[in-house]
């Protein structure tokens, strides 16, 4: 299992009352306060499990987060940070935070955010999606003075993918093909990937496709789509991030596209791009991930 990952070394300063929590990271041990700490979030599933714990958040990547997020959207005392791979460091420092959370998106910037609190790297683990998730739920807890109320919600989460994998479980034994679409291209997810939820957590069977998990991406083209010919087919438009535009329906379905068994029998699914791309491995979007699947098989 992937760790959080603990990148400076730094202890704070609090009340002498003040619970100390010390993680061992796979570069540094740090040590932060864990009375009711202020934090800035750029990861946004991070962001949904330390507002689902009721934590302080001051610092937010504002303009990415979903409408499961709107009350912290909306709060004036929570200052827009920057955005994903564009941290405002003058922001981040007038938030004032006691620990700064963060992703992959944000690495670049670690030199210039360490110097303000110390900073934690919640990426998750893509080939463990449920244990990853589990497991940033109860780090973030005990960050926050919130072991017990981490563990609630974890509990809670299980009830939830359990229901889900339920409601799966009438859809699931035919094989699925998760894509991106992007820059006129497909690109397919195995089982284990950074977007095998479909098979990972709702147990849809992966096709025959060789794929490798580890790869940013594997191209496909429509032809080896069709050869294949899933039963199930989801997809979302990565180039929809970039404007308002709809899915480019005329690109994605094409005449090959449109003769596998996936299209023809009403299984061919568009998924939320924010959703699955930005977003994902959170206690709010797991559920609303699922949603998006299962909903158009009903």
């Amino acid at each position: 299992m992937k760790k959080l990952v603990a990148l400076v070394l730094v202890a704070l300063c609090g009340s002498a009352s003040a619970q100390q929590v010390t993680y061992k990271g796979e570069q540094a041990d740090f040590s932060v306060v864990a009375e009711n700490p202020k934090v800035a979030v750029f990861d946004i599933a991070a962001s949904e499990t330390v507002h689902a714990l009721g934590g302080k958040i001051v610092g937010a990547a504002k303009t990415a987060l979903p409408e499961q997020l709107s009350a912290v959207i909306a709060d004036e005392q929570v200052l827009d940070i920057g955005g994903l791979k564009n941290p405002d460091i003058q922001k981040v420092k007038q938030a004032g935070p006691d620990l700064i959370i963060i992703s992959g998106r944000q690495r670049s910037k670690v030199d210039s955010l360490s110097q303000i609190a110390p900073v934690l790297d919640a990426s998750p683990d893509q080939s463990n999606y449920l244990t990853s998730l589990y497991d940033q739920v109860g780090q973030i807890a005990k960050v926050l003075g919130k072991t017990a109320e981490g563990e609630a919600l974890i509990q809670e989460l299980k009830k939830e993918v359990a229901s889900m994998q339920e409601s799966a479980a009438a859809y699931n034994q035919s094989d699925a093909l998760m894509l991106m679409f992007i820059n006129g291209r497909y690109v397919g997810f195995p089982k284990q990937s950074r977007f095998g939820f479909i098979h990972d957590v709702l147990g849809f069977p992966e096709t025959g496709l060789k794929m490798d998990a580890s790869a940013r991406s594997n191209p496909l083209t429509d032809q080896q789509i069709l050869a294949e010919n899933p039963a199930y087919i989801f997809v979302f438009d990565r180039t929809q991030l970039n404007g308002d535009s709809i899915a480019d329906k005329e690109k994605i379905e094409t005449d090959a596209i449109k003769q596998t068994d996936a299209y023809k029998n009403g299984r061919f699914v568009y998924l939320s791009p924010r959703l699955w791309y930005l977003i994902g491995s959170g206690v709010y979007s797991t559920p609303a991930m699922a949603k998006e699947v299962l909903s158009p098989l009903n």
